[in-house]
């Protein structure tokens, strides 16, 4: 059956209402081409930030959609970019990324900068893996100099 993967990163009350609300979804090929069945990997975001580079790859591989349901993104933005570009190359025709990590402003302050965190480590690396020079602080200003941003990164 042609289904179209949907990792879900991490097991708390989001990750399992995302992935539970997925297994029985559908996604839209393209306009009036149809729909096709959500295949779910669900992963605790422990568990998977903790595994190696390869193995990270290897969940990742032919995976259009990766939602973090996660905590502490800004410390694993850069190991889960790297693992994205990688899994990308040899795969599916684009992959999208979702932060559902839904951080609290208050107690869980450190990691309310996620989503910018990923997006900068995914601009950074080159096509080998390799980082490029640049800053957070640079990416925000790019970011408030475009019309229209949301959460959503497509990786070509």
């Amino acid at each position: 059956e042609n289904t179209k993967k949907i990792v879900v990163i991490g097991k708390g009350r989001f990750g399992n209402a995302c992935a539970q609300g997925l297994r029985d979804s559908y996604i839209e090929v393209g306009k009036g081409e149809g729909l096709l069945r959500c295949s779910v990997h669900h992963t605790s975001a422990t568990k998977f930030m903790g595994l190696q580079l390869a193995d990270m790859i290897d969940v990742l591989f032919d995976a259009e959609f990766v939602v973090y349901c996660g905590t502490h993104l800004p410390n694993y933005a850069h190991k889960l970019a790297k693992a994205m570009k990688e899994a990308r190359k040899g795969s599916a025709e684009s992959m999208e990324f979702i932060d559902f990590s839904n951080p609290d402003p208050v107690f869980e302050r450190d990691d309310v900068s996620g989503t910018i965190d990923i997006y900068s480590a995914l601009m950074s690396l080159t096509d080998d893996g390799d980082r490029r020079p640049t800053t957070v602080v640079s990416m925000a200003k790019e970011l408030d100099e475009e019309e229209e941003w949301d959460t959503q990164i497509e990786i070509d």
